[in-house]
């Protein structure tokens, strides 16, 4: 064997090496971050305990479509992520409540009746709740009641 051919499979061992640690360092890092996270007494079976609940009047917007015909009516509670912003909620009150209506307003009856895009609704409200709120403080927003009236 050459010294040439000697120094390409020298490369191409230590490239392989260099992969493998990588990938043993990764590994060893998720195994650290679970073991971590069950240390804690964290069940990864059950969902975090919910923050204080602020529940907001209803919501009755006339729907995007069909000459404003139809009308949502929808009472939304928010799980705060801690007590500090439940206390001040009643400040930011009015810029939500305009901030959902303005939402709403946007969709159609067949937006809001699919199923497969509920999950999303939720998502996108709080989102847009969160852009004037400090620190991402809506960690989930509820429907506890959701009707569409023609």
């Amino acid at each position: 064997m050459s010294a040439e051919e000697r120094g390409k499979r020298n490369i191409w061992l230590r490239a392989l090496v260099i992969v493998l640690i990588v990938l043993c360092l990764a590994a060893l890092g998720g195994i650290y971050k679970t073991v971590r996270h069950l240390g804690r007494g964290a069940d990864p079976e059950k969902p975090p305990e919910p923050g204080p609940m602020y529940a907001l009047e209803p919501f009755y917007v006339n729907l995007a479509g069909d000459q404003g015909r139809v009308v949502l009516k929808a009472v939304i509670t928010l799980d705060l992520r801690n007590g500090k912003i439940a206390n001040n909620m009643e400040t930011y009150d009015p810029i939500v409540r305009d901030e959902i209506i303005a939402f709403l307003r946007s969709k159609t009856p067949d937006e809001l009746k699919d199923q497969n895009r509920y999950e999303e609704l939720k998502a996108e409200i709080r989102r847009r709740i969160n852009r004037h709120l400090p620190e991402d403080s809506v960690d989930a927003v509820y429907f506890t009641e959701f009707l569409i009236s023609h």
